[in-house]
């Protein structure tokens, strides 16, 4: 094999390497932010269910 063969082959390799890279980045930035939308929203409603725990408390 030629030097120029050799230099594609590594630089084809590089470029999916770096690409498998970013697109597993990018699930887990999917991921992480989908957990962290699903947290916000459960800690939102939890804080609404003990606001309005304490509102009946407050009226009985």
């Amino acid at each position: 094999m030629n030097e120029f063969a050799k230099q594609r082959i590594f630089i084809l390799s590089k470029a999916i390497q770096f690409l498998t890279f970013f697109v597993v980045d990018l699930l887990a930035i999917v991921v992480v932010n989908k957990f962290t939308l699903w947290n916000a929203i459960g800690l939102y409603c939890s804080q609404f269910g003990k606001m309005s725990m304490d509102s009946t408390n407050l009226y009985s």
